[in-house]
């Protein structure tokens, strides 16, 4: 009889897999320092669950922050031009 549990850490092909990202772009935010925590054992690399749910809300936050950025460079760059 074999119990399926659920998965608690992944490996790191899982983890792009499940995120819609490539190893390549996985090892440049890792350099970066804005990949996620890692679990190591040895040669062995996973990526807990929390650790995944962690780095998801870090990159919305940055996405939103940048978003944020942009629209005030555009908007303080349009009142630049009404000004002329």
């Amino acid at each position: 009889m074999s119990m399926d549990l659920p998965r608690s850490a992944f490996t790191i092909p899982e983890f792009c897999a499940r995120n819609s990202i490539s190893p390549a772009h996985y090892f440049n935010l890792k350099r970066r320092n804005q990949g996620p925590r890692e679990i190591r054992a040895g040669k062995s690399v996973r990526i807990s669950l929390e650790a995944e749910a962690d780095w998801q809300r870090a990159r919305e936050a940055a996405s939103a922050a940048e978003a944020t950025e942009t629209a005030a460079h555009v908007t303080s760059h349009k009142r630049g031009e009404n000004e002329q």
